[in-house]
């Protein structure tokens, strides 16, 4: 009997404390509910669509007499939760945006082109911002009532010239694709502290970005900050994995960086066209997790060193290279590595090569031998595009092993040649 209370209180608390969480707004709600009315005129001028639940969703305007725009908190007694898609589209002349403190989410291109549009406050409550919601607002300099944003879609803010400041809270997961892009006023960026998801080419052409700090990510996305030609400083800290192509391509004044050690994979041009890349003289450049980012040397016959675990497009368009021997601890080689290379006639890879990339062999006209480990798993595309020497591949494994590495496209020629198995030099 005892034990049958206890259960009975057990479960009656429970529910209690179910209730109580509903009531305080910590159990989210994520009915997607059906539209019951659309294109509602309200009595005070908003055209709105009405849901199942009660609420509604501002969809446009039936005429707007002032530069200041109030998006109310309610319409005909329904509560306003969101601005939908390309509800304020366009609207020239409205030049301040206070929204209510219920609205949660901002549809694609809510106020895309509002050409004169200065500032706006998102009222607290807005979650999702959506893609281009405030694309080509190229006065816009201000943005308040962002501190509960998790998401800002792709080109949300792109080409926002006039934006010099925005604060992007914690709560910010993911950035889209150059949701930034053209932000050319934007001068200083603190990212959130958590690993938020960026787009590619998020930060891209904000020529006026100087001071940059990446918070929590691990994912500097392809073109993130590319042609951000006031950038002089970058810290790439140890939660850092990952820098995509192109990521700080055309930082022209780019002169100090710091790379961690948990960098795993740079990918081609992340750093081309800044200072700092030219200013690396050592004959092998290894950073991170022993990328071999860069080679300058002006030997014929090269090893790869030891210490190097991948290898970058340290050699693209390097001409005075004819033959390569990778060994030691290498176990990818990344894309365009060796693209280019037009002397390049003999390659030796003898130990722990697992992934060979994109066009990491493409153009090398002289190709002629290349042996291959048995521990080779992929050979991305285009990987030995244009060797058209290419007669003889070694492998060191038996056909068995060799059907089961995946070759993508575009590598005719290394189909086309003759391969000897088991074979190791």
């Amino acid at each position: 009997m005892k034990t049958l209370k206890l259960v009975i209180l057990l479960c009656s608390s429970a529910l209690i404390c179910a209730v109580l969480l509903c009531g305080c707004g910590m159990l989210n709600d994520n009915t997607v509910y059906a539209p019951v009315s659309e294109g509602v005129l309200s009595s005070d001028g908003f055209y709105y669509d009405l849901y199942e639940n009660g609420s509604a969703t501002i969809v446009g305007v039936e005429n707007i007499s002032s530069c200041y725009l109030t998006i109310p908190e309610r319409v005909d007694g329904h509560p306003v939760n969101a601005v939908g898609d390309y509800a304020f589209r366009d609207q020239t002349q409205v030049t301040y945006v206070k929204m209510g403190s219920n609205i949660k989410s901002i549809g694609a291109r809510a106020f895309s082109g509002c050409t004169s549009l200065v500032r706006i406050d998102l009222g607290g409550a807005v979650r999702t911002i959506g893609d281009e919601a405030f694309y080509s607002c190229n006065v816009l300099c201000e943005v308040n009532g962002m501190q509960k944003v998790t998401s800002i879609g792709s080109s949300a803010f792109a080409q926002c010239s006039s934006l010099a400041f925005i604060t992007l809270p914690d709560t910010v997961t993911s950035i889209g694709d150059q949701a930034f892009y053209g932000c050319s006023a934007l001068n200083t960026l603190t990212l959130p502290k958590n690993d938020c998801v960026i787009g590619n080419g998020a930060f891209s052409y904000c020529d006026a970005l100087s001071i940059v700090d990446l918070g929590g990510i691990s994912t500097l996305p392809t073109g993130a900050f590319e042609k951000c030609t006031s950038l002089a400083v970058i810290e790439i800290g140890n939660k850092v994995t990952y820098i995509g192509e192109s990521a700080f391509r055309g930082c022209e004044r780019l002169d100090t960086v710091t790379i961690g050690k948990n960098v795993t994979y740079i990918g081609s041009s992340a750093f081309e066209e800044t200072a700092w890349l030219a200013a690396q003289t050592d004959e092998f450049v290894i950073v991170g997790d022993g990328i071999l980012l860069k080679y300058n040397g002006t030997a014929s016959n090269v090893v790869i060193p030891s210490s190097v675990k991948r290898i970058g497009d340290a050699f693209c368009g390097v001409s005075d290279v004819r033959s390569v021997e990778i060994s030691g601890k290498v176990s990818e080689i990344f894309d365009y590595a060796f693209s280019g290379c037009k002397q390049l006639s003999r390659v030796t890879i003898t130990a722990n090569v697992k992934k060979i990339g994109l066009n990491a062999f493409s153009s090398c006209s002289a190709l002629a031998v290349i042996y291959l480990p048995e521990s080779l798993q992929s050979i991305g595309v285009s990987a030995f595009y244009g060797c058209e020497a290419l007669t003889n591949v070694n492998f060191a494994g038996n056909a068995s092993a060799w059907s089961k590495i995946t070759l993508e496209k575009g590598n005719e020629y290394l189909q086309a040649a003759n391969i000897a198995y088991s074979q190791k030099p």
